[in-house]
């Protein structure tokens, strides 16, 4: 060996031995240390004394300062090696910690092993339920929620919480004025806003002695610090716990279709049939929603439910969140099979669809986080729906717990989607042809909430070339919210009748039972505004009607849901039925005299939660769609996993106080079938606003407001279809408003979809044989913001005979993309690396010396051998 290689290969081995012999304490730097900023109080399963570990102590003492704890030596309760494990019981925290948690911000983390639980509701981690119970960590048996309570604000939870728990590090942070954040090993799982302080009284614990919220766990460590800790803060202490190797569940999607100009957006969806059709929707990022065909086996398959080409698990990885799938199924036995493996899997971002309803049932009974959808298609592929069709449609859906509806994209006009629509059910359309740019244009602004088609990007492109900015494509209902009540006394027939003809689409209307069965119209629980102040479920009806409200000189008596029915019983106007009531016969007696004014179509009930009617909706009237009344306010993208899992539950739609439920929201919930109904939005400028965030229906006391806005536009017929070329046409548009009222307005504007044409002078020129494919565009204003409004497309038809040469600008042939073939790169070939093959065989890096290479491969030994011991060493520290 020469001098030179000696020197190389000596030195190699001096730098890496140094390195190795640094190892020790570059590891025991990086090694886990949890953060020591704002700790307040530490107490440590694997040390629990400061001066190491005694499994016989009876004091879990602070590491971080003197709030140490008593706790119990018994048969159950008892400190491990690296844990106090406890069973069925409760300890006291210092009164520095309830402090710390009634401050502007903490956070609190704890570590725990597999949690068992005994108690009948809940398992309580932390709680203070001797005060006010305003401070509580716990996992809730019903619907199997990790929960925290976190005084008068809203509350981060998740569903999976059992599986969440086990063998996990947990963390709280709070900010005043900012956020509450709920992880899981250094995952965010849940956030809030943090409105106001904690306020718990009384003293803190951890455990739970009470037979309804006990469990059984090893309490690993607990840390409280006075401030909230970074995201990275706290995925370096799950690190430092040893549990940031928890495997996050499929969360829900951040779509990857791109916004259209369309108000709340559309769902667009591609069937998937092979692995070659899975890459491809994948890379195109086109779509927002995928569905797949999933036989009795589990197997991903065609539509045959043969050649599977795919499990659950590679579809779930191969979409990596960026599309939502739906899993169409043939019959009861797979529904339920893959809704059971689905919620082992804990997706919850997912459809589950079939033609068979029964199917969908099974399969949301068995996962009530799944989405339903019931393919129509074939059972009207060859027959005409009207309204009858229409009406079991409804019920159908409703009945198996199904909220999105597939129609066929050729049976159905824009009028029929906007009857389901406005009847609580989303409707998509399923186009099983390939699509020319007027059909795709015609499916667009046809009502519709979603889109099944093999050609996403086609109607993509045709949005963007067409659509204008805020384009209403769906027109919201205008509920008038216990009638006219800026006009005439709330929940009275006048008062509705009122809201009617100032051309409000629903009347709310809020309904109790007298001790003699009677349903009366009435917000609140008392007779307040009477001539005197009765509790409405304590008196007969006859007591009732004696009351009399004065309003203006006139005299009003209370109502009653049957004359209320009875007057709108030939009225095309919807009636939402709000359940105040928890009498469980208010429901038998809502199906009885809806049925009996043959309103069913024109009815929907809503409540909030606490009335408990939702569950006697289920068991007396299934087929009646329901709304999920909520007073909370929306607290971020994090939230919406919440809202479906919470509605989910009743079939329901989201019917929220207009609370941050802005465009965005609405987006992501369209997405997903799920349609929103905010209330009360009274201000003009505030109903302008909701109305261009895309909410199904706005809820308001002042109807009026919005009678003269612009809500539709059509073409007017033409005398005939048929014209020459040479020819011109001039196309009627009317205007119709929120209002009920229709006039011709003449500063719409012609597009030409398909054709040959001209717009010249606002007419439509026919300059070539065929079809001519065109549709009116009206653009107007809501509180300055533009709008735009599309009337369906018409299609005419042009013979080669002229009657009229072309002059002008005829003769030369108009242009444009339908007249001229694409141009581009495809008459260039691809140039590029394809061209020059990449070169794979590199020259390797020059090797003066084996010596040299022997030198790193033993020293490369020894540095693994390094970090084994190390390790090791970590590895026994922790114990």
């Amino acid at each position: 060996m020469n001098r030179s290689i000696f020197r190389r290969v000596f030195a190699v081995l001096i730098l890496f031995s140094t390195i190795f012999a640094a190892l020790p304490t570059l590891f025991a730097s990086a090694e886990g240390e949890i953060v020591k900023d704002g700790l307040v109080a530490w107490y440590d399963g694997a040390r629990n004394t400061r001066d190491g570990h005694d499994s016989t102590s009876l004091v879990w003492e602070d590491l971080a300062g003197t709030n140490d704890i008593a706790v119990a030596k018994n048969e159950t309760n008892y400190f491990t090696e690296d844990a106090y494990h406890l069973k069925n019981a409760q300890y006291a925290l210092p009164s520095a910690i309830i402090d710390l948690v009634n401050g502007e911000e903490f956070t609190v983390e704890i570590s725990l092993g597999e949690l068992i639980m005994n108690g009948t509701d809940h398992a309580v981690l932390l709680n203070n339920i001797n005060g006010n119970d305003n401070f509580s960590l716990f996992l809730r048996r019903s619907g199997d929620y990790l929960e925290f309570k976190a005084g008068q604000n809203s509350r981060p939870k998740v569903s999976g919480g059992l599986e969440y728990l086990k063998d996990s590090t947990v963390a709280i942070t709070f900010k005043l004025g900012e956020k509450i954040r709920l992880f899981v090993d250094g995952i965010l799982i849940q956030t809030k806003t943090a409105s106001s302080r904690i306020g718990a009284t009384g003293s803190l614990f951890f455990g739970h002695a009470n037979a309804s919220r006990s469990h059984e766990t090893d309490y690993k460590s607990m840390r409280f610090y006075n401030r909230a800790l970074t995201e990275a803060e706290i995925i370096n202490n799950a690190e430092a716990d040893g549990t940031s190797d928890y495997v996050r569940p499929p969360q829900f999607a951040r779509v990857s279709q791109p916004t259209t100009n369309i108000v709340g957006d559309i769902c667009l969806s591609e069937f998937v049939e092979s692995g070659e059709e899975l890459r491809a929707i994948v890379a195109s990022g086109k779509a927002a929603n995928a569905i797949f065909y999933v036989d009795s086996s589990l197997s991903v398959t065609d539509s045959k439910y043969e050649n599977g080409y795919e499990t659950l698990e590679g579809v779930i990885a191969a979409l990596d969140e960026r599309m939502i799938p739906t899993f169409y199924v043939a019959d009861e036995e797979s529904a339920t099979m893959l809704a059971a493996a689905l919620d082992k899997m804990q997706v919850s971002d997912a459809f589950v669809m079939s033609d068979s309803p029964s199917a969908v049932l099974a399969a949301r009974t068995e996962n009530a986080k799944l989405r339903g959808i019931i393919d129509f298609q074939e059972a009207y592929a060859d027959s005409e729906i009207g309204e009858a069709e229409l009406i079991e449609i409804r019920k159908t859906a409703t009945k198996n717990l199904a909220k999105v509806a597939v129609l066929p994209a050729s049976g159905v006009t824009r009028e029929d989607v906007k009857y389901l629509n406005s009847r609580q059910i989303t409707t998509w359309l399923l186009a099983d042809e390939p699509l020319t740019e007027g059909e795709a244009m015609r499916l667009l602004v046809s009502e519709t909430y979603g889109i099944i088609s093999e050609d996403a990007a086609l109607l993509l492109e045709v949005a963007e070339e067409h659509l204008c900015e805020n384009s209403l494509t769906r027109t919201p209902l205008i509920i008038a919210h216990r009638g006219l009540p800026y006009e005439l006394p709330e929940n009275t027939v006048a008062s509705c009748l009122a809201a009617y003809a100032v051309g409000a689409d629903v009347m709310e209307i809020d309904v109790y039972m007298t001790t003699d069965g009677v349903l009366v119209l009435n917000h609140d629980g008392t007779t307040t505004g009477f001539d005197k102040v009765l509790n409405v479920e304590e008196h007969s009806y006859a007591e009732l009607r004696a009351l009399t409200l004065t309003h203006n000189g006139t005299e009003y008596k209370i109502n009653t849901l049957d004359e209320l029915l009875s007057a709108f019983s030939e009225l095309d106007c919807m009636i939402f039925i709000e359940l105040k009531s928890r009498n469980a016969g208010v429901v038998p007696e809502v199906k009885r005299l809806v049925e009996a004014y043959g309103m069913y179509d024109r009815c929907a009930v809503i409540a909030f939660p606490n009335n408990k009617q939702f569950e006697n909706m289920r068991e007396y009237y299934p087929e009646m769609p329901v709304g999920y009344l909520t007073s909370n306010e929306y607290g971020g993208f994090e939230s919406l996993s919440e809202i479906q899992s919470t509605i989910n539950a009743y079939n329901a739609t989201f019917n929220p106080k207009a609370l941050g439920y802005d465009a965005a929201f609405v987006r992501e919930a369209t997405l997903r079938g799920i349609t929103s109904w905010p209330w009360t939005v009274n201000g003009t400028s505030d109903q302008h606003t909701q109305i261009l965030y895309g909410h199904a229906g706005i809820t308001t006391d002042r109807s009026e407001r919005v009678r003269n806005l612009a809500e539709r536009i059509s073409l007017a017929t033409p005398e005939r279809t048929l014209y020459k070329v040479g020819e011109s046409l001039s196309l009627g548009v009317i205007r119709s408003t929120f209002g009920g009222e229709s006039a011709p307005v003449d500063t719409a504007e012609l597009i030409i979809l398909e054709g040959d044409a001209v717009i010249e002078n606002g007419a439509l020129l026919f300059t070539g044989s065929g079809s001519v494919t065109v549709i009116a565009r009206l653009t107007e204003a809501m509180s300055g913001t533009p709008y735009s409004l599309y009337s369906e497309p018409m299609t005419l038809l042009c013979e080669s005979e002229s009657v009229t040469p072309p002059e002008g600008g005829s003769q030369t042939p108009p242009e444009g993309g339908s007249q001229t073939p694409p141009e581009g790169g495809s008459q260039t070939p691809p140039e590029g690396g394809s061209q020059t093959p990449p070169d794979g065989n590199e020259t390797p890096g020059d090797m003066e010396s084996l010596a040299v290479w022997i030198a790193v491969g033993v020293t490369a030994l020894l540095l693994l051998s390094a970090v084994a011991v190390t390790v090791t060493v970590k590895k026994k520290k922790a114990k």
